[in-house]
């Protein structure tokens, strides 16, 4: 199975956007990656006691929220909905 930001990459690869919308959402892909270990590079609750972000698993919810808009595409994965 395709991970779903190389999903997102080659739907946006594929897409007729125009180019400030395609670059927003490569941005936020950018900000949103996996950081080799299964949690997103950018999402997660800070705690009270440390200030530390408590770790969100990959796909977050933002990139979920993203491929919403590209739900109807070839290799979508229902298990990728909010």
């Amino acid at each position: 199975m395709t991970d779903l930001a190389t999903w997102l990459r080659a739907q946006l690869a594929d897409d007729q956007e125009p180019g400030p919308i395609a670059a927003a959402h490569r941005a936020i892909l950018d900000l949103h990656r996996d950081d080799g270990l299964g949690w997103c590079t950018s999402c997660g609750a800070m705690t009270l006691d440390d200030h530390d972000r408590a770790p969100v698993e990959t796909p977050c919810d933002t990139l979920r929220a993203l491929a919403s808009a590209y739900a109807d595409r070839h290799g979508y994965n229902p298990g990728w909905a909010l």
